[in-house]
C-alpha cells in the first residue's frame, strides 16, 4: 500500500483506458502494473516507487456497456516533472487488460501545486480585503469618501458588479472581482465581471440593458484571449487595454482615466500585439538559457521542451512538435526549436499553458512568442 501523503504529491496523471470487450477494476490494475514492470528499469519500477511513497493510490473507476469498458484513471506522483511524465507516457504502453485489447491515453498530468498557488492567491485577496486600512493621507480622502458611501460589490445577473450598473447607461466589462474593486475604488461603480477567460453567454442580455458597453482588458495574453471570445458573444462599443504587462486591478486612478480616454473603437480585428510583433518580454536568465539553446540547435531541425525550472523535459524533432506537447503536457514553460514559428504551432501550444515558444524566426501573433535573429546568437 502507498504511503504517499497529499502533502507529497506534486502531479495527478490522469489518463483513459478503452477496452474491446467488457473488464473490472482489478484487470485494470493488473494490466498496469504487470505491463509496466521492468520497462523503465528498477528505480522507475511502479511497484517499488509506491513503497518507497513516490507514488500514490491509482484510482480506478470503470463504465462498461455494449460489449465495451471505459477506464478513467488517476495516479499521484511525488515524482519531478520528467520522471512523472515517463512514467505518464510509460502507461500508453499497454495494449491489454485481461484478454481484451486496450488503448490507453494520457489526456493530463496536472500540477497539484498550480491549483494551491491559486488558493494561496485567492484567499490571500480576500484576506487582504478584510484588513484594517490605515488611516487615508491628505491624497487619498477622495478616494476614501467614495468607497465607504457603497463599498460593497453587487450581484448582477449573478455576476461580480459595481452598484452603479443597474442605474447607468454605460457599462463597462472586466475580467474580475479584484478589477470591480478597484475601479470601483477609483469612482467607477458600473464594471460588472466576466469571471475570466471563459465568457458566459449571459453577457449579451446584459450588454443589451446598456446603451453604450465598454471592453477594459488586462494587458496580457489573457486578456487577448478574452477579446477573442468578446468578440465572438457580445456586441460592444469600445476597447480599453491595460498597458502591456499591467493587470485592470493593479492599475492607478490615473492610469485608469487614461485608458479610458484612450479606449477604442470594436474592431475585431484589434489586438493588443502588433501582426509584425514577435519579441516578448523575458528575464536575463531567460534569455541565456533560450540563446544558448538555439545555438546548440541551429541546423537540427529539432525542438527542446523545458519545464519551468528550464530543466530539459526530452528533445524531438520539430516537425513532430506535436507529440512533443502530447508527451509533456502541462509540464511544458517553454519550447526551443530550429525553425520558424506558426500560427498552428502556437494553437498547438495553447492548450497545455506554455508560455514560450523561441524559435530563430516568427509569423505568429502571439505576446509568448520569442523570435531570436540569427545575427544575435
Amino acid at each position: 500500500m502507498s504511503n504517499l501523503y497529499d502533502s507529497s504529491v506534486k502531479y495527478i496523471i490522469k489518463a483513459v483506458i478503452n477496452s474491446k470487450g467488457v473488464v473490472e477494476k482489478p484487470d485494470v490494475i493488473g494490466a498496469i502494473f504487470g505491463q509496466t514492470e521492468g520497462l523503465l528499469g528498477p528505480d522507475m519500477d511502479l511497484r517499488k516507487l509506491q513503497v518507497k511513497g513516490k507514488v500514490g493510490r491509482i484510482e480506478v473507476e470503470v463504465e462498461s456497456g455494449k460489449g465495451d469498458s471505459e477506464a478513467r484513471l488517476e495516479i499521484p506522483s511525488g515524482l519531478d516533472s520528467a520522471e512523472t511524465s515517463i512514467l505518464a507516457a510509460s502507461l500508453e504502453t499497454i495494449d491489454r487488460v485481461g484478454p481484451c485489447i486496450a488503448d490507453v491515453k494520457v489526456e493530463s498530468v496536472e500540477d497539484v501545486r498550480i491549483s494551491k498557488r491559486s488558493y494561496i492567491v485567492d484567499r490571500a485577496q480576500e484576506i487582504l480585503e478584510n484588513m484594517v486600512d490605515e488611516a487615508p493621507g491628505p491624497e487619498d480622502l477622495s478616494k476614501s469618501v467614495r468607497k465607504r458611501m457603497d463599498p460593497t460589490v453587487k450581484s448582477y445577473y449573478g455576476l461580480y458588479a459595481g452598484p452603479g450598473v443597474f442605474n447607468s447607461d454605460e457599462i463597462i466589462f472586466v475580467e474580475g472581482r479584484s478589477d470591480v474593486l478597484n475601479l470601483l475604488n477609483n469612482g467607477y461603480d458600473n464594471a460588472v465581471a466576466i469571471g475570466g477567460t471563459s465568457v458566459p453567454e449571459k453577457i449579451s442580455e446584459i450588454a443589451e440593458d446598456h446603451k453604450k458597453v465598454v471592453v477594459f482588458l488586462d494587458g496580457d495574453r489573457g486578456g487577448d484571449l478574452i477579446k477573442k471570445e468578446m468578440d465572438m458573444k457580445v456586441e460592444y462599443d469600445f476597447i480599453a487595454r491595460a498597458p502591456r504587462g499591467k493587470e485592470v486591478e493593479d492599475l492607478s486612478s490615473d492610469e485608469i482615466e487614461l485608458c479610458l480616454a484612450e479606449m477604442k473603437e470594436n474592431s475585431k480585428e484589434e489586438s493588443l500585439e502588433d501582426e509584425n510583433e514577435v519579441e516578448c518580454q523575458v528575464s536575463d536568465i531567460e534569455r541565456t538559457v533560450f540563446t544558448s539553446l538555439l545555438k546548440e540547435l541551429v541546423g537540427t531541425r529539432a525542438a527542446v521542451f523545458l519545464d519551468n525550472d528550464l530543466n530539459e523535459l526530452g528533445k524531438v524533432p520539430a516537425s513532430r512538435m506535436s507529440d512533443g506537447f502530447d508527451s509533456f503536457g502541462s509540464n511544458t514553460y517553454a519550447v526551443v526549436f530550429d525553425g520558424s514559428i506558426s500560427e498552428k504551432i502556437v494553437s498547438n501550444a495553447e492548450p497545455f499553458g506554455v508560455e514560450f515558444i523561441v524559435g530563430m524566426r516568427g509569423e505568429a501573433n502571439c505576446s509568448r512568442v520569442c523570435c531570436l535573429k540569427k545575427e544575435d546568437i
